[in-house]
């Protein structure tokens, strides 16, 4: 069984949280709010011609670096790309 880690520390170094709801308006009325607030807030990812690209759907920009990433976080994911990890995903 997987379990989410609710606390500080977690919170800064995970991208997946996650809620169980036993309850079906409030789920039905959540779902609505993300579907309809979600293109303000998030970028779509996409392939074009193979390569991975950013839509933000509040300017109507692409961008084919991921946004708001500096160089360091860039050079950073290059460089965590490139070692044999994978494995131990």
């Amino acid at each position: 069984m997987n379990r989410g880690h609710f606390e500080p520390r977690s919170l800064d170094l995970n991208t997946e949280m996650g809620v169980l709801i036993h309850n079906a308006e409030f789920t039905d009325e959540a779902v609505s709010e993300i579907r309809q607030h979600l293109p303000e807030i998030a970028y779509q990812l996409q392939l074009e011609d193979d390569e991975l690209v950013w839509k933000d759907h509040q300017n109507e920009q692409i961008y084919t670096q991921e946004p708001n990433a500096g160089l360091l976080l860039r050079m950073g994911a290059w460089f965590a790309g490139i070692l044999p990890i994978e494995h131990l995903l």
